[in-house]
């Protein structure tokens, strides 16, 4: 049975959207230093420190933080559970948000102490966020939402110890060659481990939830998540062996994953009560055939044009093209669907009071949808091609419809 949140649920709407719209800001903030350092990108070289601190804003400052933010909400609701240790949350976001801002311009004057004192004070932050969700989902039930979770979790935990180890690492160094070995598992375990696996065990919440869907084969979901997590092992296996073959051997798995989660998704919606999708629910769905078309696309153009994997452009279209992407959708419904039963569900069909839809303006959104998935496409290809210029220009255009999103979602809490 699925459930939607009432207003009895929702007993602190503020602590979403603090930890939303500060994600929000630093994504635009990220997006900006992009754009000025983008030629590095178009030339091979993603490990400028200014990339590096933009890197770090979109996956911290950003995509965790609007995680952690949701999930706070929606956890709670979908494993119909209770936060355990609520006076923990904005004791949590205070020590985040320090140790994610130091860590990122630490990163951007390269100053290692700098580096290494706002990375543990980030991973301290992580430490209590993980430390109150495994507690709150203990008690849950199984299945595929509390697996997809707890994993995430886990792989959250291990990205931002692999990160201070890094970190640590720049200010006295230790590792050697094992340096980027360690740098890919980090990669790895952030996008798919700790993202991936979040967004798709929530998704299965989500998406039956704003589609009203009921009554679906559902064995694809739990395999999806066993396919992945088995997956990114092999792969990092492959990494530490220094083996090509296990890491390919590891991606295959975790594309099997993703197909399997397809397919999930489409028995979700084919058994959907609400048969027009809202205009985030949309975006959401297709972020994930967009990214792997993109990245199928672009990898045999890199291949053909050089015989090199372009690894620039397919890292920001995971990044930004499935990981950014999959959340903008999903806050294009969530922050009306939240804010609207948090201030009218008790007072539903008063007079005066509005639709849900009417909190959002679908024909603007649909505008700023366009020019940001139109700007990944242009990016993701100047960057395959190497033309710096272009994708300055695209990457300007991208930050001024981030700007305009981040404004409309700031408008629907005026209603």
């Amino acid at each position: 049975m699925i459930t939607a949140p009432t207003s009895a649920d929702i007993e602190d709407v503020k602590l979403p959207m603090i930890f939303i719209f500060t994600g929000l800001i630093l994504f635009v903030f990220a997006q900006v230093i992009l754009a000025v350092n983008i030629g590095h990108l178009a030339k091979g070289l993603p490990g400028v420190p200014m990339l590096l601190s933009a890197a770090h804003l979109t996956l911290l400052g950003f995509a965790t933080m609007v995680a952690m933010g949701a999930m706070y909400q929606l956890v709670p609701v979908a494993l119909q559970v209770k936060l355990k240790h609520r006076r923990l949350t904005y004791p949590q976001y205070l020590l985040y948000a320090m140790g994610v801002l130091g860590l990122s311009f630490g990163l951007i004057v390269f100053n290692t102490s700098m580096i290494a004192i706002f990375g543990i004070l980030t991973v301290t932050g992580v430490i209590v966020f993980v430390f109150h969700m495994m507690s709150t989902i203990r008690d849950a039930e199984k299945g595929p939402i509390k697996s997809g979770v707890f994993l995430a979790l886990l792989f959250l935990f291990l990205t931002v110890l692999l990160g201070l180890t890094l970190a640590l690492d720049f200010f006295r160094p230790y590792l050697g060659s094992w340096h980027e070995v360690i740098f890919h598992v980090h990669i790895l375990f952030g996008t798919i481990g700790w993202f991936t696996l979040l967004i798709i065990g929530l998704s299965f919440k989500l998406a039956p939830m704003f589609t009203l869907s009921h009554k679906y084969e559902s064995r694809y979901g739990p395999l999806s998540i066993h396919l992945i997590h088995a997956g990114i092992w092999v792969m990092t296996l492959g990494f530490l062996l220094k083996q090509q073959m296990l890491s390919c051997t590891g991606a295959a798995v975790i594309l099997l994953g993703f197909l399997c989660y397809g397919v999930q998704m489409k028995k979700v919606l084919d058994n959907r009560l609400k048969k027009k999708y809202d205009l985030g629910i949309r975006v959401s769905l297709f972020a994930l055939p967009f990214s792997l078309v993109m990245l199928a696309a672009l990898g045999a153009m890199g291949f053909v044009m050089n015989h090199a994997v372009p690894v620039p452009a397919l890292v920001y279209l995971i990044i930004i093209g499935w990981i950014s992407l999959v959340i903008f959708g999903y806050l294009f419904k969530i922050i009306p669907f939240l804010w609207w039963t948090y201030k009218y569900g008790e007072r539903a069909g008063q007079k005066g009071v509005p639709l849900l839809k009417d909190m959002m303006n679908e024909r603007r959104g649909k505008w700023w949808f366009l020019i940001l998935i139109s700007s990944i496409v242009l990016i993701a290809l100047s960057l395959v091609i190497g033309l710096s210029l272009l994708a300055q220009i695209f990457q300007v255009l991208f930050v001024m419809a981030s700007i305009a999103y981040t404004m409309e979602m700031a408008n629907v809490l005026r209603k």
